[in-house]
């Protein structure tokens, strides 16, 4: 396949493969951050029993006066019933007796050493039941509080935890394989002088991957030979959900990627999209994998995982997939010729709704090109520089 496609037909193609794992059921301690894949319907009414919301007193039935019968601290209840006149000191989250009508805090009340209380008219600023939650005023037994695709975050898993879960289905995280492909790379354990090239790409993506969220499998430094190459991705096609290549991913004689995807058995997608840094970009599957070559160049491959290899995971793991597009104003010039679509590392900050973006790094080289940045600028071919306060596209990391 040598046609060169736009980018969103890449990642489309991608996408179109990367289907949510299958899910399957974890501890709720372990579900954190993971796409739920069942509806979670509750069982039961939360609060589970009406209960207090503050530190102070309920009240049986309206009576001329009030005297205080006795006390429930959270966690216990109360023996009896409050009869009219009768009231009981109270503590937050405690079961309110039965027959209580309201919940005063303890600011508004004073306690008489007779054991009366001495109560205000008309508290300002209380409803007629005080501080009383009743019975399933949050939540409903059988009501639906949780719809499949929802990401577990902090409140959903204390939602859950509340409501007796103590399991819940989930997609998985993705299974991502990681190789630098080139001779001439070592790995830092490898360095046996200081001319060592390090394989910085390897560190860079695997820090990339960990930080979405995804279980990654870094393999050693592969040589540019195909035995060599072939033998080592072959067992991840049958082990991880996604085989990604950086090095090896051009048209020369050693860049060998594409081929060995093809002698695997892969069916290629794409070899070239139309951008840079670094379209030529290789995208294929085999069986329920899919495999992405990225370049060789930092810049290039940063571009990469983010135009491409993020938004498969989260399409893997049940997520929406990114990446997340907007408009912004140009707080900088881009005075780079661009002989194609371009992409270039940004720093951009919201400014009231407004989002103003300048590049960062422009020609210090492809290693430093991401330093600082947070997003990326989608700028058209041209050879003329692009002025501050021009409005652009955005592609937030």
């Amino acid at each position: 396949m040598t046609e060169v496609l736009p980018w969103e037909e890449g990642r489309a193609l991608l996408l179109r493969e990367a289907a949510p794992l299958p899910p399957l059921k974890v501890p709720l301690r372990e579900a954190a951050g993971r796409v739920l894949a069942e509806e979670i319907v509750s069982g039961a009414p939360f609060p589970p029993f009406a209960r207090s919301l503050v530190d102070g007193y309920a009240l049986g039935p309206a009576a001329a006066g009030y005297r205080l019968v006795g006390e429930v601290p959270a966690g216990s209840r109360y023996p009896g019933s409050l009869a009219a006149g009768e009231a009981v000191r109270i503590f937050t989250g405690a079961p309110v007796p039965p027959g209580t009508v309201t919940v005063l805090p303890q600011e508004v009340v004073e306690l008489r050493e007779d054991g009366r209380l001495e109560i205000p008219a008309s508290p300002v600023g209380l409803p007629p039941r005080g501080c009383l939650q009743v019975a399933g005023s949050e939540v409903r037994a059988g009501e639906k509080v949780l719809t499949p695709g929802t990401v577990l975050g902090p409140a959903e898993i204390g939602l859950l935890s509340a409501l007796g879960r103590e399991e819940v289905w989930v997609h998985p995280e993705p299974r991502v394989a990681l190789a630098a492909v080139g001779t001439e790379l070592k790995e830092l354990v490898d360095r046996t002088d200081r001319e060592g090239l390090v394989a910085s790409n390897l560190y860079a993506l695997e820090a990339a991957f960990r930080l979405a969220g995804v279980e990654v499998h870094t393999l050693p430094v592969l040589p540019d030979r195909m035995p060599a190459l072939m033998g080592a991705l072959e067992p991840w096609l049958d082990k991880a959900d996604l085989v990604i290549t950086t090095g090896g991913a051009g048209g020369g004689d050693y860049d060998l990627a594409a081929r060995s995807f093809r002698g695997l058995g892969a069916r290629l997608l794409f070899t070239r999209l139309n951008y840079r840094p670094g379209g030529g970009v290789i995208g294929a599957r085999r069986g329920q994998t899919l495999l992405l070559g990225l370049p060789g160049t930092p810049s290039a491959a940063l571009a990469g995982f983010y135009l491409l290899a993020r938004p498969v995971v989260e399409a893997l793991g049940g997520k929406p997939p990114g990446p997340r597009r907007c408009r912004g104003k140009l707080e900088g010039p881009v005075v780079r010729e661009r002989r194609t679509r371009t992409f270039i590392f940004a720093e951009a900050q919201n400014d009231g709704g407004l989002w103003r973006a300048a590049p960062v790094n422009e020609g210090r080289g492809p290693l430093l090109a991401a330093l600082g940045a947070n997003a990326l600028l989608d700028v058209p071919p041209g050879k003329e520089p692009i002025p501050a306060g021009t409005e652009v596209d955005l592609i937030l990391l």
